[in-house]
């Protein structure tokens, strides 16, 4: 609801019958019309309105909106077309609207991380990047983490003897099964490792 107002201002009339509203609609690329008057003349008129038979009737229209608007809205509706006239969305080159064009025109896009094509790859299942991602930026659902946020828990890791408190980083780096997982990675790839326990 709150990207209603970027979605009207990225959505434009196409005139083909003129229907829409004269004044109202944003139908002229630099808006409506009414944004750029004070006085408004007949409120309901209709594109339509200002033709006669199929031309469109100019000492009309320099009354409607003067000089300086009465070129741009001359080559918005030279003619009458048969048809509805049609909102396009001004983002997409087709003029048809997804929720995805609209998500990329109002998010905000932050650098490329060096990580991140090596995370999001296509050769990893999507769940192993999502915790990848959320351990990157703090985000696992720990014990640890829980308390912090005000839930009274008592932290005990269940993949270790010890028993130990669940944090991002013990169940990662220093936990036994952490360890044996790092170990076996090590030799596969022939990378040196040392345990956190030596």
């Amino acid at each position: 609801m709150g990207c209603i107002p970027e979605v009207i201002n990225n959505s434009q009339w196409w005139i083909r019958e003129g229907s829409t509203s004269f004044w109202y609609a944003h139908w002229l690329d630099d808006g409506p019309l009414s944004r750029h008057t004070t006085h408004i003349d007949q409120p309901t008129l209709k594109i339509k309105d200002v033709y006669l038979d199929s031309s469109l009737n100019v000492s009309q229209l320099l009354q409607l909106v003067g000089e300086d608007k009465d070129a741009s809205v001359m080559v918005n509706v030279s003619k009458c077309r048969e048809g509805d006239d049609v909102l396009i969305w001004k983002p997409s080159g087709q003029g048809t609207f997804s929720s995805k064009s609209a998500w990329d025109m109002i998010r905000v896009r932050y650098p490329q991380t060096p990580w991140g094509t090596w995370v999001w790859h296509s050769a990893l299942q999507k769940r192993m990047s999502f915790i990848m991602w959320k351990a990157f930026f703090a985000a696992l659902s720990v014990d640890n983490g829980v308390r912090q946020m005000g839930v009274a828990l008592a932290s005990r890791c269940d993949c270790c003897l010890m028993g130990m408190e669940e944090t991002a980083s013990h169940i990662l780096s220093t936990c036994e099964a952490a360890n044996e997982v790092w170990r076996k990675v090590s030799v596969a790839l022939g990378i040196r490792w040392r345990s956190k326990h030596n």
